[in-house]
């Protein structure tokens, strides 16, 4: 995955550079993006990981993750 320190995100095109190491994964993985209010990535983790073709996600376990970072915004892929 990328680097965290000082990467902004304020395009999709950014956003696909934080997760484009999962197209590689051989099962679905469920990842999350924490940025800042200056939108800066402060902390990327996979939070779920499936099966070849598909992944359960619940949306209570992606905040308990998020709130302790304070992230402002989430990039979810």
């Amino acid at each position: 995955m990328l680097q965290v320190a000082n990467f902004v995100v304020t395009c999709s095109q950014e956003a696909y550079k934080i997760f484009q190491a999962l197209a590689f994964e051989p099962q679905e993985n469920l990842a999350v993006g924490m940025l800042n209010s200056q939108l800066k990535l402060i902390r990327q983790e996979v939070v779920f990981r499936g099966t070849l073709d598909q992944t359960l996600a619940r949306p209570r376990e992606i905040l308990r993750l998020a709130l302790p970072w304070n992230a402002a915004s989430l990039v979810v892929a």
